[in-house]
């Protein structure tokens, strides 16, 4: 029998890498990094041309990019007509979870660099699983020119209507600007993570297409 040719397995890795978009995602993960050092204590008002009703902050906001490195770093260029083994499906599963581990330590960077409370690190943590969670199926689904879209949503409208007048509290869809977690956020939080990376280790991702509907 031949022995295994030895130089495969850095031949797969290599090839793996290559038809991800895994340039992209370096580079946004470098710039989670860096906003996270650079945002700790600061508070925004406005995200673009919005407005809003009360700054939020800013390291809070970090993880709408961080979810969308996770999802960016899924997109396939070249997928949707090779064989689905079992490895395949067990290697995009932990594909997805590097990343996503990777994305929560560039979000995390600047609490743990400055020793933040805790609490601030949890609420970090809980919005990078958010964020991924609804931003990591379009990559599934192809949708590379969209990734960015669920989570800047959520995060507008969230800052935007995610408290009711005067009330301080935010509403339970819109907890990604709550210092405070509660353990059942963070449950679902992790659930939301836990069924998005199951639906990419699972199902096949489709090649990246153009974001028309």
């Amino acid at each position: 029998m031949d022995s295994e040719d030895p130089r495969r397995g850095p031949s797969l890795v290599r090839a793996w890498v290559r038809i991800h978009s895994t340039d992209t995602a370096t580079l946004e993960l470098v710039g989670v990094t860096i906003l996270s050092i650079l945002s700790v204590g600061l508070g925004i008002d406005r995200l673009g041309p919005v407005l809003f009703p009360t700054p939020v902050l800013a390291v809070l906001v970090v993880p709408v990019l961080a979810g969308v490195t996770v999802a960016t770093a899924a997109v396939a260029d070249a997928q949707g007509g090779l064989p689905d083994p079992w490895f395949a499906r067990v290697t995009r599963l932990a594909w997805g979870t590097a990343w996503l581990l990777a994305a929560l330590g560039g979000a995390l960077a600047g609490t743990i660099l400055t020793s933040s409370d805790s609490g601030l690190a949890l609420a970090i943590t809980r919005n990078v699983l958010i964020y991924s969670a609804v931003s990591l199926p379009l990559a599934t689904e192809g949708r590379s020119q969209l990734l960015w879209m669920p989570a800047v949503l959520l995060a507008l409208t969230a800052a935007v209507f995610g408290r009711s007048g005067n009330d301080e509290r935010w509403q339970w869809w819109a907890v990604m600007f709550s210092e405070r977690v509660a353990d059942r956020h963070m449950v679902v939080a992790l659930l939301l993570a836990l069924v998005s990376l199951l639906h990419y280790a699972l199902r096949r991702p489709l090649p990246a297409r153009s974001g028309a509907m």
